[in-house]
C-alpha cells in the first residue's frame, strides 16, 4: 500500500470521527416483524382509519387534505366530513382497489404500491372508480419511491393515474400534526407517527443523518477499499491465530493425555469435563490481537453452557477467584482467568495444565 492511499484512509476516518452518528430505534411495525408478502395491505389499512374523518383518531380529515394538497386539488373541492366514505380492498371484477375515498362532491382511487412493481390492471380499477363519480375524479399510485420505470408510467399516463410518493404525502402531514388543535386522541397520533417512520426507514433516506450519507456517497470507493483491506487484515490475523493454537492444541492433548481437547471454528481452544451427576463445565482459550500482535494476549475462561450447570460450580469458583469478573448469559456463563502476553508456549501449556487439574477438582 502506498503512502497516499495511507494519508487518504487517514482523512477519511479523522473526518468520520467528526460527523454525528444515530443510533436507528426500532418501529412499533418493525418489532411486530410484518409480513413483507401482506404489508401493503397493512398500510392501506392504517391509510384507510386515517382517512376516514369521523373515526376515533380524532384529527378530521386532516390525512385527505394532506393527500389533496399533494394532488393540488385542495382548494378545488368542497365536501362535509360526515359525507366521505372509505373503502379498503374494493373489488373491481375479481381485482382490488387498495383504497376509495369518495363523497357525493368526488372519488379518489388508490392504488398502493410499497415494494411490488407496478404491474396492476388499472384500466379495471379505473372503471370501478368511474362507478362512484362523473366529476371530480382522481386516479392516484402511492409509492414508497417514485416510479421511473418508462413502461409503468405510460400505463399511468394512459389510464390518467398521477404518481405521488408517501414522502410527498408525509412532508405535508408532519408539520400539520405539530400545529394540529382539537379534540384529537393522542395513542393515534403515536401510531401515525410510527406508522410514518416505518414507511421512511423503508426509503433508506431516514437511516443516516445528512451529513453522514454525504460523507459515504463522496468517500464510497476509498471506504470500500479501505473496508477490504481491513477485511484482509483480519482475515491474516485469524489464519496465524488458528494455525498457532492447533499447535498449542496438539501439545496440552499430549501433556495431559487427554484427546478431547478440540477447536470451536478453529480457533477457540476448548476441553469439558462433568460431574458424576453429569453436570458441565468447561475451559475455553483463544489469542487476541494486541499492539499489531495476531498473537499479542492468551485467554484463559472457565465455562458452562447454561445458568443450572453454572449454578452448581459458582460458590467454589468464586472461592478460588474471587476477584474475577462473572459474565452471564442465558446460554453461557464464564469467568475469565487471566491473560498471557507474548506467545510465552511454555507459560501457555503450564496454565492450561494448571487450570485442566482444576476442572478435574471441580467435578470430582
Amino acid at each position: 500500500m502506498n503512502k497516499v492511499m495511507i494519508e487518504e484512509f487517514g482523512r477519511i476516518i479523522d473526518e468520520f470521527d467528526l460527523l454525528p452518528k444515530v443510533n436507528k430505534e426500532s418501529t412499533f411495525l418493525e418489532i411486530c416483524k410484518y409480513p413483507y408478502n401482506r404489508f401493503e395491505e397493512i398500510c392501506s389499512r392504517i391509510l384507510c382509519f386515517y382517512f376516514a374523518p369521523l373515526n376515533e383518531h380524532g384529527l378530521g380529515d386532516l390525512l385527505l387534505r394532506s393527500l389533496m394538497e399533494a394532488l393540488k386539488i385542495s382548494n378545488k373541492l368542497e365536501y362535509v366530513n360526515d359525507d366521505i366514505v372509505v373503502i379498503s380492498e374494493d373489488n373491481a371484477d375479481g381485482k382490488k382497489v387498495d383504497i376509495l375515498i369518495y363523497s357525493d362532491k368526488f372519488v379518489i382511487g388508490i392504488e398502493n404500491k410499497i415494494t411490488a412493481n407496478l404491474y396492476n390492471p388499472l384500466e379495471i380499477y379505473k372503471n370501478r372508480i368511474n362507478l362512484y363519480s362523473k366529476n371530480n375524479i382522481y386516479y392516484v399510485v402511492l409509492s414508497l419511491r417514485k416510479i421511473v420505470n418508462k413502461d409503468e408510467i405510460e400505463r399511468m399516463q394512459e389510464h390518467g393515474f398521477v404518481n405521488i410518493t408517501y414522502k410527498m404525502l408525509f412532508d405535508i402531514l408532519s408539520p400539520q400534526i405539530l400545529t394540529q388543535e382539537g379534540d384529537f386522541n393522542d395513542k393515534y397520533i403515536l401510531y401515525l407517527k410510527d406508522f410514518m417512520k416505518t414507511l421512511n426507514n423503508m426509503t433508506g433516506k431516514n437511516v443516516l443523518n445528512k451529513e453522514l450519507s454525504d460523507f459515504f456517497f463522496k468517500n464510497t470507493n476509498s471506504i470500500e477499499k479501505l473496508v477490504s483491506l481491513y477485511n484482509d487484515f483480519q482475515n491474516e490475523i485469524l489464519v496465524q491465530q488458528k494455525q498457532r493454537i492447533t499447535s498449542i492444541k496438539e501439545r496440552i492433548q499430549n501433556e495431559t493425555q487427554d484427546k478431547n481437547w478440540w477447536l470451536w471454528e478453529g480457533w477457540l481452544l476448548v476441553v469439558t469435563k462433568s460431574n458424576n451427576l453429569n453436570i458441565k463445565i468447561g475451559l475455553e482459550a483463544y489469542y487476541d490481537a494486541i499492539d499489531g500482535d495476531s498473537l499479542g494476549a492468551f485467554y484463559f475462561q472457565i465455562a458452562t453452557w447454561s445458568l443450572n450447570d453454572w449454578n452448581a460450580y459458582e460458590k467454589k469458583l468464586m472461592e478460588i477467584f474471587p476477584q474475577c469478573k462473572i459474565e452471564k448469559t442465558s446460554k453461557k456463563c464464564s469467568i475469565t482467568l487471566g491473560k498471557i502476553s507474548n506467545d510465552d508456549e511454555k507459560l501457555i501449556i503450564e496454565t492450561l495444565k494448571n487450570h485442566y487439574s482444576l476442572l478435574n477438582i471441580l467435578t470430582q
